[in-house]
């Protein structure tokens, strides 16, 4: 089974607690007991301090250590480029330390390399995976499930995931970004009109080409 970090620090916390209170509880009871002259409050406070400290310090941890995220593209492409530099510059310019991995495959490969690749990344303590896909299949999407399941952070970009994957009550589910092209074909198409209509004359081309390598 595949462990995130999260998952870790959540198994490692009780047990932070239980040895807090095997140290506070006997001595807070003994205060009470045998009377030694501490002050109630400040043992009560002790006792307090005894759940909240572990906390605090598997926090300072934890921001100690950069978390580790990782871009996968399934093939080259200005496209790709242009994302992962938006990512790379928004996270950089944060507070918070990271550690950013690109991954863009060479060629179109095919949703099953791809569900290697995340499997891959899976065990490798990723964090967060963004993803680009340009063809995915059922093994694609089942590693993506299970990185959801490990607690690890998934962003599809382009691609719209299953349906059972984003509107299944209980199941966590990952982020989807992607353009509206409807709207932007509308809104070329309005260019368009108000352009031919202002020149009687004049024609329109529309170019839709493949991906820039």
């Amino acid at each position: 089974m595949v462990k995130s970090r999260v998952t870790d620090r959540v198994v490692a916390y009780p047990w932070l607690v239980l040895t807090a209170l095997i140290v506070s509880v006997p001595v807070f009871v003994l205060n009470l007991w045998f009377d030694f002259g501490f002050d109630r409050y400040f043992a009560f406070f002790a006792v307090v301090l005894s759940f909240v400290f572990p906390y605090l310090v598997d926090k300072r941890m934890n921001r100690r250590q950069p978390k580790k995220v990782v871009f996968v593209a399934s093939s080259p492409s200005q496209f790709a480029n242009e994302v992962w530099n938006g990512i790379h510059q928004r996270l950089t310019s944060s507070d918070h330390r990271w550690s950013l991995t690109k991954n863009i495959l060479r060629g179109e490969v095919s949703g099953t390399e791809l569900a290697r690749v995340v499997r891959s990344e899976l065990s490798n303590g990723a964090d967060a995976l963004c993803l680009l896909p340009t063809h995915t299949n059922n093994e694609f999407w089942n590693s993506v499930e299970r990185a959801l399941f490990a607690s690890v952070e998934v962003i599809v970009i382009d691609v719209r995931p299953p349906e059972y994957l984003l509107s299944t009550p209980g199941r966590p589910r990952p982020y989807y970004v992607a353009g509206d092209y409807f709207e932007g074909g509308r809104l070329l198409g309005r260019a368009i009109v108000e352009d031919l209509q202002s020149d009687l004359s004049a024609n329109a081309i529309v170019l839709v080409g493949p991906n820039q390598h």
